[in-house]
């Protein structure tokens, strides 16, 4: 007895020409004979032309399929037919249908062959436990002709096997191709992603990034138009809580070459990784992201990054202290920077201390250096001479003095102007008994200050300023090197410069001029500006009225911040420099506020001023 799923040979081989051959359509359509096409169409309509299914949809013809996206093809049995079969052998064992299955995939039958290549796709493992004997080259062969013929599905399953686990690397090509002909297909925009295809979704992603390469093959950045189409597949509503997915937003968006825009973007996506991960399920490769995570916290992907609140400071250094990134290099070179800087949790201890961390984990040797940070090899050095600010005065050894010399070296060779800064120190002070040597000092500090290290513009400031190491006292000189870090965004620079217009007005600045740079710095935490800025309320000048008020106000504040003890010392050790009962009442006020002193509203500098003045 004839299967009724079948249609006749001449049904097949009609609908296998009538797809296949646009001549023969024009030629049997041209036909005079309307009883001819009539009795045709009967014949065809009596033995199961909806049987017939092009491309997978039921009754379907390949046009309303897929457009002109994929080629027709022809199938001897429907679809939800061959998904019975499917099932029946997938899930039952049912060695008749799988066998069914078979014979209909050697007759030709695409889309049976696709069934059959499912079942035996290691990647449907746990949908399908039968035939137990998965075999990813059988499931290819299977899959092929399907793909062939441009059934969308077989794309997709293709790009699962060959994107598998482990993979070959030289299997991704054709895995990404399959997959971003799966993305790209008319039938499966139209029906959208399903939340069990969401590993599939993640590498059609990282494919179009060029992510998921061949070995050997070096990265390249993709055209816009295909990074935002992979951006968006993976901002997909169904990916939100993937973790992959998240973390394939987060390296790209945090690529070298990358936007200070495009790393802002990172944080929220950052912060929702972080929220879904744990320190036990992270791998070697994810040490980067809770360090990018506390330099958000810093804001230092802002265009304009300046001083974060304290409570981001210490939230930042809390992540780069956590146990699990002990190992990890760019923890301890992000954390010695961070309690490095001149801000609220400025911290010369820990921050030598994270450098020596840092260290230990990459040794001194040049090529780790050129690998890891040459800017914590820089403040390795600085914390072995004892020059960070605030830090104790040290004396390094000789064997330590080898290291800094290196050190320095090893960034001055790779353009890192800091390594000029470093020499420039070490032959200014004669650091670790090297021998005071100007003119070196001199050469190296102006090689780096043309390279635009601001550090170095400072330090020729002050070395013109002050008239240090056989210099002679330059004021006009002094101001040029000033004005140029201050004019690059150096508070310091600000600050130096409007303590040298203040005292030096032969040098003609405009009173604007001078309030701008103290006002600046004083306002930026900078002791020395707060200084100036408390004489100039004092002094009424640079278009300030007379205010005792204002000029208690920053110069209390001037010794609170990093830096002060400076002022501290020389205001305890000379009590009648400064004058003026109204300014000392002002005075004593202020530190009543900030809960330090308890004495009487004095006009007048006494012993509990001083006691006072420490406990800032």
């Amino acid at each position: 007895m004839a299967d009724p799923r079948k249609p006749s040979g001449l049904a097949r081989t009609h609908g296998a020409l009538w797809y296949g051959s646009l001549g023969y359509r024009l030629s049997w359509l041209a036909l005079p004979q309307a009883l001819v096409a009539l009795g045709v169409s009967a014949f065809l309509m009596g033995n199961g032309i909806d049987d017939l299914n092009f491309g997978g949809g039921k009754g379907q013809a390949p046009s309303d399929l897929a457009g002109d996206w994929a080629q027709p093809m022809d199938t001897v049995a429907t679809e939800d037919m061959l998904n019975k079969l499917r099932d029946a052998a997938g899930n039952e064992g049912d060695t008749a249908a799988l066998a069914e299955l078979e014979a209909l995939a050697k007759e030709g039958d695409a889309i049976a062959s696709f069934k059959l290549g499912v079942l035996y796709s290691p990647y449907f493992a746990g949908v399908f436990p039968y035939p137990p004997e998965k075999d990813a080259a059988k499931a290819v062969e299977l899959l092929q002709p399907a793909a062939d013929a441009g059934f969308y599905k077989a794309f997709g399953a293709l790009g699962e096997i060959y994107m598998g686990e482990p993979a070959p690397l030289e299997s991704r090509t054709k895995g990404c191709e399959n997959l971003i002909l799966y993305e790209a297909a008319p039938d499966r925009q139209k029906v959208g992603w399903s939340d069990h295809e969401i590993p599939r979704m993640v590498d059609t992603a990282n494919c179009l990034l060029n992510e998921l390469r061949d070995k050997n093959v070096a990265y390249t950045v993709p055209a816009p138009e295909t990074a935002a189409k992979a951006m968006a597949l993976l901002e997909d509503p169904l990916l939100a809580n993937d973790t992959l997915a998240l973390w394939s937003r987060i390296k790209y968006l945090n690529r070298a070459g990358g936007t200070l825009a495009e790393r802002r973007q990172s944080c929220p996506v950052i912060d929702a990784w972080m929220s879904l991960t744990t320190p036990q399920t992270r791998g070697p490769d994810d040490f980067y992201i809770p360090v990018s995570q506390a330099i958000c916290k810093l804001n230092q992907y802002d265009e304009a990054p300046g001083a974060p609140p304290k409570a981001a400071q210490e939230e930042a250094a809390a992540i780069l202290s956590a146990p699990d990134l002990k190992n990890y290099p760019g923890a301890y070179a992000n954390l010695a920077w961070l309690y490095l800087q001149p801000w609220d949790i400025y911290d010369p201890l820990k921050g030598c201390k994270a450098v020596e961390n840092w260290v230990a984990l990459v040794g001194t040797d040049k090529a780790q250096i050129d690998q890891q940070s040459p800017m914590s090899a820089i403040n390795f050095a600085d914390c072995l001479m004892g020059y960070q600010p605030g830090q104790s005065p040290r004396k390094p050894s000789p064997q330590e003095m080898q290291t800094v010399i290196a050190l320095a070296q090893s960034a001055k060779d790779r353009g890192l102007p800091n390594g000029d800064y470093v020499l420039g120190q070490i032959y200014q002070f004669g650091t670790g008994g090297i021998p005071v040597n100007p003119a070196t000092a001199m050469m190296h500090y102006q090689s780096c200050a043309v390279s635009g290290l601001t550090l170095c513009d400072l330090r020729l400031g002050r070395i013109n300023r002050f008239g240090q190491i056989d210099q002679p006292k330059d004021p006009q000189k002094a101001a040029s090197h000033l004005e140029r870090c201050a004019a690059a965004g150096d508070l310091d620079c600000n600050a130096e410069l409007g303590a040298l217009y203040r005292i030096e007005p032969s040098l003609g600045a405009a009173p604007e001029v001078v309030l701008a740079h103290l006002k600046k710095s004083a306002e930026g935490g900078r002791s020395l500006g707060a200084e100036n800025l408390a004489y100039a309320y004092m002094e009424g000048k640079y278009g300030l009225p007379k205010d005792n008020d204002m000029a208690a106000y920053w110069l209390v504040k001037s010794i609170a911040l990093p830096g002060g003890a400076e002022v501290r010392d020389w205001l305890a050790g000379t009590p009648n420099a400064l004058k003026g009962a109204g300014f000392w009442k002002a005075f004593h006020q202020e530190l009543t506020k900030l809960g330090v002193y308890s004495g009487p509203i004095s006009s007048e500098m006494t012993t509990e001023t001083i006691a006072a003045l420490f406990k800032l």
